[in-house]
């Protein structure tokens, strides 16, 4: 009897934790401004560190995303920039602490490409494949992630991948072909 009273109350434990989980602190989205501009939204739901450092204490921040020389292009290399994603261009499953990525937001120029982004010249913006390549490239297969690169010089050097966001789980994004160098 002691063993199952012990194993209900483990049993509703790993069940709280479980839910505790579930809801991410914070949620980092693409959002357009007025002008039609990329910028990245950051939402908490209660009081973080990604907010304390990120957005001065606020709820809500608005962080400027970078734009880039070939950019808005239907040139090699942005087509294959975005049929990569999910391919070539992956998650290798080593998470990052938020706190290298708030350095790099903050310290870095960056630019960021979600599925829904008007870069995309390869297939039409928010296609169902596009989002799937995308949430391959999280470990937990997130329907929004976010794949940020470094800009250096105004100019996007696909080497530089950097990040991809998974809901408040962050990953370093690696590249997996030469065909980007």
């Amino acid at each position: 009897m002691k063993k199952l009273i012990g194993l209900f109350f483990k049993s509703c434990f790993l069940f709280v934790m479980l839910q505790g989980a579930a809801f991410a602190n914070y949620e980092i989205n693409e959002a357009w401004s007025t002008d039609n501009r990329s910028q990245i939204k950051v939402e908490c739901s209660s009081y973080t560190n990604v907010c304390k450092q990120l957005c001065n204490n606020q709820k809500v921040c608005v962080l400027k995303n970078s734009t880039c020389k070939d950019c808005i292009s239907t040139g090699v290399k942005m087509t294959y920039l975005f049929s990569s994603f999910g391919k070539d261009l992956n998650s290798n499953d080593d998470e990052v602490s938020i706190y290298e990525f708030v350095d790099f937001l903050i310290n870095d120029t960056f630019i960021a490409f979600s599925p829904n982004n008007i870069y995309n010249q390869f297939d039409s913006a928010q296609s169902d494949a596009l989002a799937e390549r995308f949430k391959v490239m999280c470990p937990n297969k997130f329907k929004t992630p976010i794949a940020f690169f470094k800009i250096e010089n105004r100019v996007l050097d696909i080497q530089n991948a950097r990040y991809v966001t998974c809901g408040d789980s962050v990953y370093r994004l690696e590249l997996k072909s030469s065909l980007l160098e």
